[in-house]
């Protein structure tokens, strides 16, 4: 009783009533007690033998923990917009998932904010204003934005040729970063400017947006890396080029710090990924 005392940092004293105390939960008498020693009774030895399978099997869950933690194996979750789901993320994640063979991911293109504990996420690609205060956010990058519109909807509307006139145009929209029916725009030596506009279409996917666009029916802001190809091909064109809209914020954001080693691998992985590309801008 006194080295199990010694052991715990308590009193033997303690000890003993620790024991009467689950003797009387359990109704049955553990120890044989007399003046000079403590022997375990039948009930006391069995209890004692199922409470070290619980200890061992508590360690080995440890140490399962300890090797899923530190180990870049398993599944990891992830959620993304359509649009880098498709384009940029294949090509960011391919070398790590080529290194690690036993890394497996499920990617789910949404964009949509995704209840990240619903569909037992890990990582989230979310962009814009985060409104979740509970995530834990990691900065990645600012997507150049670009001002276009279809040549076909510049010749019935005209094209504006001062900020102030894009109050005039029919804008779509990304609900998510412009329902708010706010532009800001900054000019090398105009300064900056911020204008209503008239969201005519909101949806929450930049693909529909792109679409509506190019179908003629208003102007519409799109990152860089989503209207770099029309724009090239001339089925969109660029408005008020002199013009820079602020870059769309993209972060990585996890349920909380307690971050397992594949999922801090993922998170550096795609930030360099990034980084390194001449389409995005570095988070400020």
């Amino acid at each position: 009783m006194r080295r199990a005392a010694l052991s715990l940092g308590m009193t033997p004293a303690a000890v003993s009533q620790q024991i009467g105390q689950l003797e009387t939960q359990l109704d049955t008498r553990l120890l044989h007690r007399s003046t000079r020693k403590l022997s375990l009774t039948e009930a006391g030895q069995a209890y004692f033998y199922y409470c070290q399978q619980m200890v061992q099997s508590a360690q080995e869950a440890e140490q399962a923990l300890a090797a899923v933690r530190h180990q870049l194996a398993g599944e990891i979750r992830m959620t993304a917009p359509v649009g880098l789901a498709a384009r940029q993320l294949p090509l960011a994640l391919a070398p790590l998932l080529a290194q690690h063979s036993k890394l497996n991911l499920t990617l789910l293109a949404s964009d949509e904010c995704l209840d990240m504990v619903e569909h037992r996420l890990d990582i989230a690609f979310r962009a814009g204003p985060l409104e979740d205060s509970t995530l834990v956010a990691t900065p990645v990058c600012d997507f150049p934005a670009r001002l276009c519109a279809s040549p076909a909807y510049l010749e019935s509307q005209g094209i504006p040729e001062t900020v102030e006139a894009l109050q005039t145009h029919a804008f779509l929209v990304q609900s998510q970063t412009h329902g708010s029916g706010r532009l800001q725009l900054t000019h090398p030596t105009l300064g900056q400017r911020r204008v209503r506009i008239t969201p005519r279409i909101q949806t929450n996917n930049l693909q529909v947006v792109h679409r509506f666009a190019r179908q003629g029916l208003g102007m519409a802001v799109l990152p860089e890396h989503e209207a770099s190809e029309a724009l090239e091909n001339g089925a969109l064109l660029p408005v008020l080029p002199g013009w820079q809209l602020p870059g769309m914020p993209f972060y990585l954001v996890t349920p909380n710090r307690q971050r397992t080693e594949k999922v801090e691998a993922v998170i550096a992985t795609v930030k360099r990924y990034f980084s390194n590309s001449t389409t995005v801008r570095e988070p400020v």
